[in-house]
């Protein structure tokens, strides 16, 4: 409103010397300077009249905010306001099933283990946060392996928006949960994108990966015939179940945190005793086509100083002349071009030459121990090998090709002595970002390879 300044207005008493059309006209100025007072004075009284209507705004922006984001009309009302960008307390959501998350800042606590998507919001503001944390440990499945739950976190659109991190080199809709106790922390962009600024056991899901056939995690899918594993799920949803009906053939299955006396780790996994006769094998026969064919699996095993006489077989097809795959963590004698102790694949059947092997991360030395406890002597034995590795199939170049085939699945049925935690394979040409993703999912699951 405007200020009123009082004005001095002179007395209407005619002085002596003044004519009466001199004091007319002074009485006109007064009358003037009083208009101009007056004029400005109505004016805000109208705006008040006009404003003593007013009815409760919807939807209402009362409430105490952070961060203000505030919409103001031209009568200096506020007719919309949000917290804004990071601004705003979050608010507790549990997930004890699969479900959506809601709308502003997110705390979302995982509180027991199920099997499906936690779906971010529909409509984000820019700045929205939403956290996910694995409170009590179902990253990994159920202690006993027995359980097949997969928990991932996936946008609403997946035509239009995407989740991007640091250490990730391409863009997801979605990511899975694989370690125990595993957060990720989700930023809205405004725009497509939710950024994560922390991430930790939260990875490209492989069952978003075009021609996936088979995929094995020691930690879910299995039955236990007491303390041996006579199935094993496939955890694709392609159906290549492993299995293994004769008890004594049965890989041991080594439960979280357990004492082994060759290997100690964090993650359940299965041992294959050194025994042609210890395997699991699919009933199903999976069809590959022609082209690339990519295989991953995280491995570790341990042998005497004399233990080289044998191949050793990490998984194969049912393999024919010249059908078919077989994957060596290492081989006695030389098979084509490869040589003893390399990790390669072949493909096209049995003999044939190997296709290209991944990269090699191991660390491992030769040690005197006494071994008389374990093995009723002392003698030289290596401590545990682990490894880690991925292979590729190719068309091109001088690699060779993999013809189409339909055969059965097997892992074991070697001279493999040691621990399986992970294998899957892929009946498609992969990305290198897409190898290397899966890779840092299992090393940080299994980072002692």
């Amino acid at each position: 409103m405007a200020s009123f300044k009082p004005k001095r207005f002179s007395p209407l008493r005619k002085p002596p010397d003044e004519t009466l059309s001199q004091l007319g006209d002074r009485l006109d100025r007064n009358l003037d300077a009083l208009t101009a007072v007056i004029d400005p004075l109505s004016t805000q009284v109208a705006n008040v009249s006009q404003q003593s209507g007013l009815t409760a705004l919807s939807p209402s922006p009362a409430g105490s905010y952070t961060n203000l984001d505030a919409t103001i009309d031209v009568y200096g009302r506020v007719t919309a306001a949000a917290s804004g960008t990071a601004g705003g307390a979050f608010t507790r959501q549990t997930f004890s099933a699969a479900g959506t998350v809601g709308a502003g800042n997110r705390y979302c606590a995982i509180t027991a283990s199920f099997n499906g998507a936690i779906t971010l919001p529909a409509s984000p503001t820019a700045g929205d946060t939403v956290v996910i944390t694995d409170e009590v440990g179902v990253g990994s499945g159920s202690a006993n392996g027995s359980s097949s739950d997969l928990i991932y976190v996936v946008v609403d659109n997946t035509g239009t928006q995407t989740i991007t991190a640091p250490g990730m080199a391409a863009a997801r809709t979605r990511l899975l949960l694989w370690k125990r106790y595993g957060t990720i922390t989700l930023v809205w962009d405004g725009t497509s994108a939710w950024r994560a600024t922390e991430r930790f056991g939260w990875h490209v899901d492989p069952r978003s990966i075009s021609g996936l056939k088979f995929w094995f995690d020691a930690r879910r899918g299995i039955t236990l015939n007491s303390a041996t594993v006579s199935a094993w799920a496939d955890l694709s949803g392609g159906g290549v179940n492993l299995a293994q009906a004769t008890a004594g053939n049965q890989p041991t299955y080594i439960y979280t945190g357990s004492a082994d006396p060759m290997i100690s780790t964090d993650e359940n996994s299965l041992f294959f005793a050194a025994s042609t006769s210890k395997s699991m094998s699919s009933s199903a026969t999976p069809s590959f086509s022609s082209g690339a064919l990519v295989l991953g699996g995280t491995y570790a095993r341990n042998w005497t100083e004399t233990g080289f006489s044998s191949d050793e077989q990490l998984i194969k097809s049912s393999e024919t002349a010249t059908l078919g795959f077989c994957w060596f963590p290492r081989l006695n004698g030389a098979v084509g071009t490869g040589s003893a102790n390399d990790w390669y694949i072949r493909g096209g059947g049995t003999g044939a030459n190997p296709t290209r092997g991944g990269p090699k991360r191991w660390s491992y030395g030769w040690h005197r121990v006494n071994d008389t406890a374990l093995l009723g002597s002392s003698s030289y034995r290596s401590t545990v090998r682990g490894d880690a590795q991925f292979g590729i199939m190719a068309t091109a170049g001088t690699q060779a090709a993999v013809p189409s085939f339909t055969q059965t699945i097997t892992t074991g049925n070697g001279t493999l002595n040691g621990y399986v935690y992970c294998l899957y394979g892929i009946d498609a040409a992969v990305s290198i970002t897409d190898v290397l993703e899966l890779e840092n999912a299992r090393m940080e699951v299994w980072p002692q390879f």
